[in-house]
């Protein structure tokens, strides 16, 4: 079941070549100084004028003063793009593997052309749209200061604000897992709606009422990791359970969540 999902193969006669592209930005763009790095569906690749029927998802980047780029926005850009290739160093980066997981059937960057052009603008009630607004907002009110990126990544699952030398720091003290969003996250915001319950400053009623509401609003920010929904699910399963008068920590809680 999962070669269902799996990316599609580029064509080797595309490699290299030419290629309009039709499509929607997916997630966050990942902006630098050199560039800018997004992943696009393609919904219409051409090569000189003719369809060449490839569908499926791509990894670009856009060099030389990329314009700021709306997620979900739909653009014709002109690329050129290769078929996945990594190393395969033994306890290296299996950048193949990577892209393969992510369901990436190519990268490739974008061309300086007259054809690049924005073709609709993210509709109002794109999540990743909201996503990129509020990461914006973090990235002003926090300016200048050496925790933007953490805020970001805890926050929004985004973690390309993160420097070379905050991963060093990460991986040396052990806490590198940390930034990698998980029901660890969803345990924290539960345990803290349970504590502001016990302490007496909300019913308890209310807390399990925020608790589901919260979950879900920072299951959607973080762009819905499985282990996030994984643990988002639990946790209403364990509310509804607590709500129904049940026992919290049942098979029957923890089949339902299943």
């Amino acid at each position: 079941h999962a070669l269902w999902f799996a990316p599609q193969p580029m064509a080797s006669a595309l490699e290299g070549r030419d290629l309009l592209l039709e499509g929607r930005l997916l997630g966050l763009p990942e902006a630098s100084e050199r560039l800018t790095r997004f992943r696009f569906e393609v919904e219409r690749a051409l090569l000189e004028g003719a369809d060449t029927g490839m569908r499926g998802r791509v990894r670009l980047s856009w060099y030389r003063s990329a314009p700021e780029l709306e997620a979900d926005s739909r653009w014709r850009l002109r690329v050129r793009l290769k078929r996945p290739h990594g190393f395969l160093n033994p306890g290296g980066f299996d950048y193949e593997g990577w892209l393969y997981r992510q369901g990436l059937g190519a990268t490739g960057y974008v061309r300086p052309s007259t054809e690049n052009r924005l073709l609709e603008p993210a509709p109002a009630w794109s999540l990743d749209r909201w996503r990129q607004r509020l990461g914006q907002a973090l990235d002003q009110a926090l300016a200048g200061r050496p925790q933007a990126g953490l805020v970001r990544a805890l926050v929004l699952g985004d973690r390309s604000g993160l420097s070379g030398d905050d991963w060093e720091t990460f991986t040396r003290t052990g806490t590198n897992h940390l930034m990698a969003i998980s029901g660890l996250h969803v345990s924290i915001l539960v345990g803290l709606f349970l504590l502001i319950s016990r302490v007496g400053l909300m019913p308890h009623g209310w807390a399990l009422a925020a608790i589901m509401v919260v979950t879900v609003i920072y299951a959607l920010l973080t762009d819905a990791r499985p282990s996030v929904v994984r643990a988002t699910i639990l946790t209403w399963m364990m509310c509804i359970a607590w709500f129904m008068g049940r026992e919290a920590f049942s098979f029957n809680a923890l089949a339902a969540a299943a």
